[in-house]
């Protein structure tokens, strides 16, 4: 490793690549991350930086309100049971995933040196609780605009996918095993392994989307559209072509007509005389 790095925390990282994502001209909005990135130090930097924020904390996270200062847990307990609200926030294995939600307005405790105007000061805990384990999970987090909570679920949630994406690349494509001694040789195999992830991704997202627009229901808009335009498409030749309308109706098909007898009437077709066609060829054979 370079003699210029030294040890660094999680949220010491993540507070170096959020300046630098700055630096790049980024436009993101939200931060979002897990306990390791609920402390004061990384939430009142994101605010400097112009993020918004939703961070997980603990459940002994202490927080302020007009009446007093509680924990999270003390403070989810005095919810009234009209405060939740059961939302979907996204599929699982075993179908759509739904928490009861509930949000509490709190007093911010990581304001900026440079100060907010008091209508820019929109901070949140957010509490998730399993619907059937009661288990709570409980969220921080900061807007300088108000937001609905299902915009915040929104971002807490979009915390997983991320999460799921890193998990895919250390399985499939051995972000995790890179066997190195060196910093530019974990550097180099991270990069190749991130960009084969990334690979992956596209192809799968660009093949599912394939896969849909071909198995559309005959009947639906795109698949009229496509089928009016293959209508109007002129020919090699200059003519206008014809596109195929699908088989006639039963009622318009005519079976051929049968020969007519003596008597005027139709008689179904006889089958050919194999004995006097084997006759015939016996004869011939002489």
């Amino acid at each position: 490793m370079p003699d210029d790095l030294c040890f660094a925390t999680k949220p010491q990282l993540a507070v170096v690549m959020l300046a630098h994502s700055r630096r790049l001209g980024i436009q993101a909005r939200w931060v979002a991350g897990d306990e390791v990135y609920g402390g004061r130090g990384i939430r009142a930097r994101s605010r400097e930086l112009g993020f918004d924020y939703a961070l997980a904390v603990r459940a002994d996270h202490t927080v302020s309100t007009p009446a007093g200062r509680f924990t999270s847990t003390a403070l989810a307990t005095r919810l009234p049971r009209r405060a939740w609200m059961r939302m979907r926030t996204g599929h699982g294995l075993k179908g759509d995933r739904h928490y009861d939600w509930a949000i509490i307005d709190v007093q911010p405790d990581d304001t900026p040196d440079t100060g907010d105007a008091p209508g820019d000061v929109h901070s949140f805990l957010v509490v998730r609780r399993h619907r059937y384990t009661r288990e709570l999970s409980f969220y921080r987090c900061h807007s300088a605009v108000p937001v609905a909570l299902a915009d915040l679920v929104h971002a807490i949630c979009t915390r997983w996918k991320i999460e799921k994406t890193f998990q895919n690349a250390k399985s499939i494509t051995g972000l995790d095993q890179g066997q190195v001694t060196r910093g530019n040789s974990w550097m180099h195999w991270s990069l190749i392994s991130l960009l084969a992830a990334a690979v992956l991704a596209v192809t799968r997202v660009r093949t599912t989307r394939a896969t849909s627009e071909s198995e559309l229901p005959p009947g639906s808009p795109r698949t009229a559209q496509h089928a009016e335009d293959h209508r109007a498409s002129p020919s090699p030749t200059g003519e206008r072509t014809t596109s195929y309308a699908g088989p006639p109706d039963a009622a318009a098909i005519k079976p051929p007509p049968r020969p007519a007898t003596a008597a005027g009437t139709t008689s179904p077709p006889q089958p050919p005389d194999l004995h006097k066609h084997i006759k015939d060829q016996e004869l011939q054979l002489r």
